[in-house]
C-alpha cells in the first residue's frame, strides 16, 4: 500500500463534505457531476455502471466446443465474423461445428477429430450467413457473398442459388424464406423450406423493389413479426401475411444520420429491440420509432476505412467502429437500462446461436461477464473537473468509498497526481491525499469482480 506523509496546511476555513451516491457515465466527455447526487465520469474502459453501482464489465473465455475442455490447435486468419455450421450425422441427429470466415472471404471450419481448422470454400469476397430449414426439415447454412448465395450440407456440400442475378452479402431467413438484397434496391425472397430457389412465381420465390429516396439497403433483419429493411436513410417493414402475393410493405419514419448496416442487431430483453450505429450516433428502434441512446461518439463517416461490427447476446448489445481520429472503439449496451460502456476493441465480433464471438491470439473467444480482458487492459473509470462542491482553492483531506473488492485510486489536482491501492473492509475503504486544488480528477482501477456504491470527499476551504 503507498503511503504520504502528512504536511501541516495553513491559512484553511470550513470542511465540506460531499456525498456521491452512486455513478453514472456520459459517453460525450462531460465534466464530473457537482454538489451531490452521482459522480459523472467523462471516460470509461471496461467499467460497467448498473443502477449506480460501478463495476467490472464484460470480458472473455476461450470457445469450447459443446462446452467441453476441448482445446484448439492451430491459429485461424485475420476473422471477419464466426458461425455455427450444423451437420446431420449418420444417426439422424445434428451437431454444431464452429466455422469461421475471414475478411477475404474464405471459410473454416474446426475439425473435432484433427482439433485443427480445416478450409471450407473460398467465396472470394465478405461473406455474411444465415440458417435456414429445407422441405425435409433439415437445417442448412447460407452462405451470401458478392458473387453468388449458397446453401450448404454435409451430404450435398454448396448448392448455387437459381433465379439470381446479382448478390450482395446481405442476408436473412425468416418464415422459412432467405431474403437476400439485390443491388442497389431490390430484396428478393425464396420458396418457402426451399432455401435456394428464388425463382419468380407468385406465391413462391420473388422480388420488391423499393423506393431510391432513403438509399441503397444495408441491412435486413426479422423482427417483431416481420422482416425489416434498413437504408442508408431509412426503414421499411415487409409483412408476410403467408403467401408471397399477400406481403406488403410500410415505410416508417426516420431523420437520423446514415445507418452502417454492419451494426443492425436484435436484442431480446423483456421484448426485443433493435439496435444501430448511425453516423451522429447510438439508436435504439422498437419497430416504430428510433431513439437515440448514445450521441457524440465522434464517429467517423461512412468510407471506405470505416469498418463496423456487431454482436448480441444475454441482453446486451456489442458495436465496433471507427472514431474521427480513426481509433477502433467498441461499446457494450444493456438492451434493458438502455445504457453503454466503452470496452476493449478485438477481432472478428460477430454473433451466432446466442453467443458473441471474437478472435483473440489466433483463437475464438465468446464475451461473457465472468470472463478475463486481454493482456494489457484494465478496468479504468475517470471523472474530471470535480470541485466536490466548494468552488476556488481547497484541500483534497478525505476520500471515502463504499463498495467491495479492491482497487487503485488516484487524484490528480492539475500539477500532480497521487496513487493508492485500497481493500474494501465491511464495506467501505478510505484515504486521506492532502492536496491543494481547485479542480480534481478522479481515476478508478478495479480489479475483477470489484465494485463501488458511493464516494465522500471531505475538503478544507482555504482562505484568502
Amino acid at each position: 500500500m503507498t503511503t504520504f506523509e502528512k504536511q501541516p496546511i495553513k491559512g484553511m476555513g470550513r470542511t465540506v463534505k460531499t456525498r456521491y451516491d452512486g455513478f453514472a457515465l456520459d459517453l460525450r466527455g462531460t465534466v464530473g457531476a457537482e454538489g451531490g447526487g452521482k459522480l459523472t465520469g467523462c471516460r470509461s474502459k471496461n467499467c460497467e455502471v448498473k443502477g449506480g453501482l460501478l463495476t467490472t464489465g464484460i470480458g472473455f473465455l476461450p470457445f469450447r466446443l459443446r462446452d467441453e475442455e476441448l482445446p484448439m490447435y492451430g491459429d485461424i486468419p485475420q476473422t471477419d465474423s464466426f458461425f455455427f455450421l450444423p451437420q446431420k450425422e449418420d444417426d439422424g441427429t445434428y451437431t454444431q461445428t464452429l466455422g469461421c470466415l475471414s475478411t477475404g472471404g474464405e471459410a473454416y471450419v474446426f475439425n473435432v477429430d484433427e482439433l485443427q481448422w480445416k478450409k471450407l470454400f473460398s467465396f472470394g469476397s465478405r461473406t455474411a450467413t444465415a440458417t435456414a430449414i429445407n422441405g425435409e426439415g433439415e437445417t442448412s447454412t447460407v452462405f451470401a457473398c458478392t458473387d453468388d448465395l449458397f446453401t450448404y450440407d454435409r451430404t450435398e456440400g454448396l448448392v448455387p442459388a437459381v433465379g439470381l442475378e446479382h448478390e450482395t452479402n446481405i442476408v436473412c431467413v425468416f418464415k422459412n424464406r432467405v431474403f437476400c438484397v439485390l443491388e442497389p434496391f431490390t430484396v428478393a425472397y425464396s420458396s418457402a423450406l426451399v432455401p435456394w430457389d428464388f425463382n419468380e412465381s407468385i406465391d413462391d420465390g420473388g422480388r420488391i423493389s423499393f423506393p431510391s429516396e432513403g438509399g441503397k439497403i444495408v441491412a435486413l433483419v426479422p423482427f417483431d413479426e416481420a422482416v425489416y429493411v434498413f437504408y442508408e436513410y431509412g426503414v421499411s417493414r415487409i409483412d408476410m401475411a403467408g403467401r408471397a402475393r399477400d406481403f406488403s410493405l410500410t415505410r416508417i419514419g426516420y431523420n437520423g444520420g446514415r445507418i452502417f448496416g454492419d451494426t443492425v442487431g436484435v436484442c431480446s430483453v423483456g421484448g426485443e429491440k433493435i439496435f444501430f450505429l448511425a453516423e451522429d450516433g447510438l439508436y435504439r428502434f422498437d419497430g416504430k420509432r428510433a431513439k437515440k441512446i448514445c450521441e457524440q461518439l465522434a464517429i467517423e463517416p461512412l468510407h471506405a476505412t470505416q469498418v463496423c461490427a456487431h454482436g448480441v447476446s444475454d441482453g446486451e448489445y456489442f458495436v465496433q467502429y471507427l472514431d474521427k481520429n480513426r481509433t477502433k472503439r467498441a461499446v457494450a449496451v444493456d438492451a434493458e437500462r438502455e445504457e453503454g460502456y466503452y470496452f476493449f476493441t478485438t477481432e472478428g465480433l460477430s454473433s451466432d446461436r446466442g453467443k458473441t464471438f471474437c478472435r483473440y491470439e489466433g483463437l475464438p473467444h465468446v464475451l461473457q461477464s465472468i470472463g478475463e480482458l486481454p493482456i494489457g487492459e484494465e478496468y479504468l473509470f475517470e471523472a474530471v473537473g470535480l470541485q466536490f462542491g466548494v468552488a476556488g482553492k481547497k484541500a483534497l483531506k478525505e476520500l471515502t468509498f463504499e463498495g467491495e473488492g479492491r482497487m487503485r485510486v488516484a487524484v490528480d489536482n492539475g500539477r500532480r497526481w497521487r496513487e493508492i491501492s485500497l481493500r474494501f473492509v465491511d464495506g467501505q475503504a478510505s484515504w486521506n491525499p492532502r492536496m491543494r486544488g481547485e479542480n480534481f480528477c478522479l481515476r478508478f482501477r478495479l480489479e475483477k469482480g470489484a465494485c463501488v456504491r458511493a464516494v465522500i470527499a471531505e475538503v478544507e476551504i482555504c482562505k484568502g
